[in-house]
Order: C-alpha cells, then structure tokens, then sequence
C-alpha cells in the first residue's frame, strides 16, 4: 500500500528498504532488510527461507500478506512454530519519508530477493559460503576487498573470472598502498 501523492515512484533507498514490488513463494531465500529483533539476531542483512505466507481471509495475491514466516539460521528468539527451530513471522511494516514538502509512506514486508547479492549487499555479512565473480575489471580495490571478506575461512571462498592482470593491478592500487599505510600505522598504536 502506498500513501502521498508520488509515493508509487520512490526507489527502496528512499522507501527505507521496502519494495514497490514484491514476489514471495515458499523455500524462496530472503534477507531480513530492517533490525526487528537485534539481541536475537534479527537483523537487517539477515539472510532465511520462506517457510509460509499467511493472508488475512479472503485475501490473497497480491494483497499485502499478513506476515510471512521465515526460517532464519541466526535467530535466537522463541519460535513461532514448533515444528520448524529459529521460524518468525515477519509482518508488514509502514515507513514514510519527505519529499520536499510531502510526507510519503508506503507498508510492506522487509524481505529482498537473496539467492545472489551484490558486493554492496553483502557488506556488513558474514557468510558461510560464497561464489564471487568480479569481471574483468572493478570500480574500486574497496569493493574486491568486501567481496572476498565475506566468509571466515578461505576454503569457503571460490573466485569465478579473477584475472592474474586484476592481482598486479591491486597491487599497486592507491587505496590499497594507502589502506596499508593506515594498517600498519594502527597496528604499532
């Protein structure tokens, strides 16, 4: 549901993260983009399955759910149902914003697509397991270093298209030479 005037044309950066659109089924894998319950790990960046999608009666799609219930392995609350460990139902939330002189809003379910993610997605998570693919080239020796920070242990890591020029070239990467200045500089603090 959208409220305002122009509120059907706000990005999901200017809508807080909420979807103009969104296409939800069951097993479909999610993550979590706002905190519901930060102290049991539910956070923005979670990543869960679909586990069912409850509707209000007599509705359904595309009706705003009433709350979908995901599985989300970082959960450490009370589940919601008992036969399915770290399951939580998430419900519809309302966010507004200013645009100029007008108050927006628009209610959604804080759930994004999740079976890939984009390096800037992934920013902040901790992964099990990750596949990355780079290209031939990158905007920013910041972003490969995301990239391949993403999981704990090297093993966890395959690189698709990581050319040997990409290496030289990082290198000998300002922003790389400066990130280790600072490094070092911190490390003898």
């Amino acid at each position: 549901m959208l409220a305002g005037r122009n509120a059907h044309l706000a990005s999901s950066n200017l809508a807080c993260s909420l979807q103009r659109t969104g296409f939800l089924s069951v097993g479909l894998r999610v993550m979590l983009r706002a905190n519901l319950w930060v102290e049991e790990g539910l956070v923005n960046g979670s990543i869960g399955t679909v586990l069912r999608i409850i509707y209000c009666a007599n509705q359904g799609p595309p009706a705003l759910p009433a709350f979908v219930v995901c599985i989300f392995l970082d959960y450490t609350g009370p589940t919601f149902l008992p036969e399915h460990p770290n399951s939580f139902p998430v419900t519809p939330i309302k966010r507004a914003w200013t645009a100029g002189h007008a108050t927006l809003s628009h209610t959604g379910i804080s759930l994004d697509l999740a079976w890939g993610l984009t390096i800037h997605k992934s920013q902040g998570l901790t992964m099990a397991k990750a596949v990355i693919d780079i290209g031939h080239h990158e905007m920013t020796a910041r972003i490969l270093l995301v990239a391949l920070s993403r999981v704990r242990n090297i093993n966890d890591l395959l690189v698709n298209n990581f050319a040997r020029e990409l290496i030289t070239r990082l290198a000998i990467n300002d922003q790389i030479l400066q990130r280790k200045r600072e490094e070092t500089r911190l490390r003898d603090l």
